[in-house]
């Protein structure tokens, strides 16, 4: 069975720590707001801190589902659709901090996509490794 490797420690540092930090926000928004919908993101960072910290092989492949889905779409439909509404008024109701939190979100996803395309190899485990 293949093992992710992550070659560069600081992005797995800060990946590591950036979905904990969700992870502890969407907990306390779920306490807050108690709707079932908000287990959604619970459960899927959880899922990806497993496949994170036992160095699954479907780590990369999960994250990048993850991060195209939540960052990319999410905040790409969002900035997208703050534009449109923008051209429609002449920009008279553009909303400058709602803007450049959807491009912020949109440009993290496009560097969480990046940097695990590039940093995260799946490599065969040391013979000496494997069970008998």
């Amino acid at each position: 069975m293949k093992k992710a490797v992550f070659t560069n420690h600081l992005f797995f540092n800060l990946l590591t720590g950036f979905i904990i930090l969700l992870l502890g926000y969407n907990g306390f928004v779920f306490v807050r707001a108690v709707s079932i919908y908000g287990m959604v993101p619970i459960f899927i960072e959880i899922v990806l801190l497993v496949l994170i910290l036992t160095k699954s092989q479907y780590v990369k492949t999960g994250i990048i589902i993850w991060a195209s889905v939540f960052f990319i779409v999410g905040y790409g439909s969002g900035l997208a659709a703050q534009l449109m509404d923008a051209f429609n008024d002449n920009f008279a109701t553009l909303k400058i901090g709602s803007l450049i939190e959807n491009s912020i979100g949109l440009a993290v996803g496009m560097l969480i996509i990046g940097y695990t395309r590039s940093t995260v190899v799946l490599v065969y485990p040391a013979a000496s490794e494997q069970p008998l």
